[in-house]
């Protein structure tokens, strides 16, 4: 068993987002249609500037209370190696563990133990 340290968490790390959202309406309906059969991985592909980011952003913020694991994104541009995706998933979801804890097992045990939760994994 790991070290992990919980502490009450909130649904989500998004901000609501703005108001308008341009151009990705095909998208976004295919992505709900996706969710609504039960997808449970889905990878957006496109050119960068392509709005890859804001729809999934978008998605996970209306869809944030339908898991109670809640919704959260968390920036990859760092992160090298399994431990470091490990550790920004932590930052998103408000875990620490103790220095003495292997940080993929503590994440991947919160994440198991925290219902279905929506993770918006980006770059």
């Amino acid at each position: 068993m790991s070290s992990l340290i919980r502490k009450p968490l909130a649904s989500t790390n998004l901000k609501r987002p703005p108001d308008g959202f341009v151009g990705r309406d095909s998208e976004a309906a295919a992505l709900a249609a996706w969710w609504a059969t039960g997808g449970r991985f889905a990878t957006l592909l496109g050119p960068a500037g392509a709005g890859k980011t804001s729809l999934a952003r978008r998605f996970a913020w209306d869809h944030r209370l339908e898991v109670t694991g809640g919704a959260w994104f968390c920036d990859l541009s760092r992160a090298r190696t399994a431990a470091d995706v490990a550790v920004v998933v932590a930052g998103a979801r408000g875990l620490h563990f103790g220095a003495d804890a292997d940080v993929v097992e503590a994440v991947g045990e919160a994440l198991a133990g925290g219902g279905p939760t929506l993770l918006v994994l980006d770059n």
